[in-house]
């Protein structure tokens, strides 16, 4: 795990209560179903880091995430369509990229419903790409802003504030599995995937348009 951030070695979850964790669910609506009960919110292991390989079982669906990007940014479990292909499409998981870099991702898809446009990993990685550190960095290309970057100082620390969240056995629809296998990475890789651009030729006849729009709708 060298090649992972200190800053991510030594930090360990606060959320290592049952009490914390339920505090924190019963304030913040999470999932994205509209019915809070098919979702489990779970504490850490004292001492667990969100970089952490723990052994799982294969039909483990529970993964680790940063509370601030629900807090901050609305996003919902199961993730959509559009942030689980991003999550695979880069090879990381969701604690992976730093909370205001979530920004990017939320940004694109809000815009997207505005405009009553499909979002998609071939027009997002038009625009954004990612940077390859000990920190993952998705930032626009230059010349080629749809928004500006979400402020990097939140109001209060973020990098020890994370859970497990999992799908309740009860429920029905799998928050992160499709016949049995994560629809993205439920862990830290070690391999996640530099993206400088898109190629054009590539992306569908419905993605150049939505391109093409979108660079003339787009800030000067």
């Amino acid at each position: 795990m060298t090649q992972f951030a200190d800053e991510v070695l030594r930090e360990y979850s606060l959320y290592v209560d049952v009490s914390d964790v339920n505090f924190f669910h019963s304030k913040l609506d999470i999932s994205a179903t509209g019915n809070e009960q098919d979702l489990v919110v779970l504490p850490c292991h004292l001492g667990e880091r969100v970089c952490d390989q723990c052994s799982v079982d294969a039909l483990d669906e529970s993964f680790l995430i940063y509370m601030v990007i629900m807090e901050e940014f609305g996003v919902r479990i199961p993730f959509t369509a559009f942030g689980m292909d991003v999550l695979k499409f880069l090879n990381v998981a969701s604690s992976q990229i730093r909370p205001n870099r979530w920004a990017f991702i939320r940004g694109f898809e809000i815009l997207c419903k505005a405009l009553h446009l499909e979002p998609s990993v071939g027009v997002f990685f038009h625009f954004y790409g990612l940077r390859m550190f000990t920190r993952i960095s998705i930032s626009a290309h230059p010349g080629n802003k749809l928004f500006p970057p979400y402020a990097s100082n939140f109001k209060k620390e973020w990098r020890d504030s994370f859970a497990r969240i999992q799908g309740a056995p009860e429920c029905s629809t799998a928050s992160v599995l499709v016949e049995g296998k994560p629809k993205f990475p439920l862990r830290w890789t070690y391999a996640p995937l530099a993206v400088m651009g898109y190629d054009f030729n590539r992306m569908t006849p419905y993605e150049r348009c939505m391109v093409c729009f979108l660079e003339k709708c787009g800030p000067p």
